[in-house]
């Protein structure tokens, strides 16, 4: 506790508020791992089937797309130069909604769960440890590297299996290069964000990630989706908690470093892992969760606490 209390005297209270906010972005995307694995369940989604998952997708993200621009529309939340910045907003659109959703659910035709969410931080951890060699803001920082490892650790700890087995396939490396997408259409939100509201940047670019899933999915002779009541209330329960999470994400990266929000990204298997043993009755009162707890929260308090340049955190 006193390592805590003084981590916390040493930060500001707008780095916490920020700080904060990442982490509840964290803890929305942790409840989206049962959320979807729930709605496969009532939407009779073909798991089987990576064009029927596609679909879902598709329709997850045109769906939260189209209301996100919509509410910029209305309020006038960064309607000024839209025309200039179309371009890297598209991109993001390709490389965070549509390449990304498209190679992680393809790797998972062949991929364990648990090893998708370690791969996925492959990305995020390059990103910590060589920004500072892509971003001219970002600068090395042992502390950002050592909690990067530690962090990752907690991931692993979180995911091994029994035997401690590790193997590499074709689907794996899928899961790899959705990551290092991920990464690509942050960097191009940080570009895009500089001239337009956070709020209109991530409605168009999901509208337009949206269309291309769906696009790709009929393309691929897409099975039909039957729509229940409850799989409709499932759904907009996916995409209220995804409108949320995306527009604090992008607005929290107008103030944050990239390379602390994604230290601060690896809480995220934890609270889906909590969020699982909630919604889906799964077992994680074990000393592994306990261990995983301890190396993931260690590693967050120790990657974010250091000073930045241009007063960002």
């Amino acid at each position: 506790m006193q390592i805590v209390s003084k981590i916390k005297a040493q930060m500001k209270k707008s780095e916490l508020k920020y700080i904060c906010l990442v982490l509840l972005v964290m803890l929305m995307w942790g409840f989206l791992y049962p959320a979807v694995k729930f709605g496969y369940k009532v939407l009779a989604i073909d798991t089987s089937s990576p064009a029927q998952i596609l679909m879902f997708a598709g329709i997850r993200f045109f769906v939260c797309g189209t209301v996100i621009t919509l509410v910029a529309l209305l309020t006038k939340k960064g309607t000024n130069n839209v025309k200039s910045s179309i371009f890297p907003i598209l991109c993001m659109g390709l490389l965070g909604i549509a390449v990304h959703y498209s190679l992680t659910y393809i790797g998972l035709t062949s991929v364990d769960s648990s090893k998708t969410a370690i791969l996925k931080k492959v990305g995020e951890l390059f990103y910590i440890c060589f920004a500072f060699l892509i971003v001219r803001e970002e600068e090395f920082r042992i502390t950002k590297v050592i909690g990067s490892l530690i962090g990752f650790a907690g991931v692993i700890a979180l995911n091994i299996t029994p035997e401690g087995k590790v193997s590499f396939s074709w689907g794996d490396g899928m899961i790899i290069l959705a990551s290092l997408s991920g990464i690509g259409a942050s960097l191009l939100c940080k570009k895009a964000i500089k001239k337009i509201n956070p709020i209109m940047v991530t409605g168009l670019s999901q509208l337009f990630g949206g269309l291309v899933l769906i696009g790709l999915a009929k393309l691929l002779n897409a099975p039909q989706i039957s729509f229940t009541f409850e799989g409709v209330m499932m759904l907009s329960c996916i995409c209220l908690v995804s409108i949320l999470s995306y527009c604090i994400w992008y607005y929290a990266m107008g103030k944050v470093m990239l390379s602390k929000m994604y230290i601060l990204k690896f809480v995220e298997p934890f609270f889906a892992c909590i969020f699982g043993a909630m919604m889906l009755n799964e077992n994680i009162f074990t000393l592994q969760y306990l261990f995983a707890f301890i190396l993931i929260i260690t590693g967050v308090l120790i990657g974010v606490n250091n000073k930045s340049r241009e007063g960002k955190i």
